[in-house]
């Protein structure tokens, strides 16, 4: 068998650091995937005869942190930041300017990644933990707290703004939702 590398026959994954975690960074690295080489009497049709089927790998129980009562706390922390930030800053002629920049919206998939879990796993924890449950309840109004605080002072898109609210706050505008037909009442007076 042979194996060559090609951007095509490549797999990306995430670079870890020494502690196992996986980067921040854009970075990737690239780990070559096998191929068989083809007979030269091999028609161009695949053949049913001879494939194995590839199953799953078992999924390993996700390591990270245990749920613990002082995740609501942090959870909290983490979502509980200043919607913008104002700054001044000096021009050529002297004179200073305020220029507000938008915070970076906490979202759950960040937290998750903060304590090594998945956010699968926080639902979990929402589920099982009435007192997680609420503070996860809490850390979504936080974090609309901030979408409607950037998005009204033009720190957001429009349309970045819309699609957020919808998806993760679960807005809708109600162009979405089937009105029903109205049902007509009929009276009748009889003597």
């Amino acid at each position: 068998m042979s194996s060559h590398t090609s951007v095509s026959d490549s797999v990306y994954l995430p670079e870890e650091n020494k502690a196992g975690e996986v980067a921040s960074s854009p970075a990737v690295s690239v780990r070559p995937v096998r191929r068989a080489k083809k007979t030269p009497n091999a028609s161009s049709a695949p053949s049913k005869i001879g494939r194995v089927k590839r199953s799953a790998p078992p999924s390993a129980p996700e390591e990270g942190v245990e749920y613990q009562p002082e995740l609501c706390a942090r959870l909290l922390s983490f979502f509980d930041v200043p919607p913008f930030k104002v700054t001044e800053v000096m021009k050529r002629d002297g004179s200073v300017s305020l220029v507000e920049t938008a915070a970076e919206l906490p979202t759950f998939a960040a937290f998750a990644r903060s304590l090594g879990v998945t956010q699968r796993r926080l639902m979990e924890w929402e589920e099982a933990y009435p007192a997680f449950a609420c503070a996860a309840q809490k850390a979504r109004d936080l974090q609309g707290d901030i979408l409607i605080q950037n998005s009204l002072r033009g720190n957001y898109s429009s349309s970045f703004a819309v699609f957020t609210a919808k998806n993760i706050l679960g807005w809708s505008d109600g162009k979405d939702d089937a009105k029903p037909a109205e049902k007509t009442l009929v009276v009748k007076w009889e003597k």
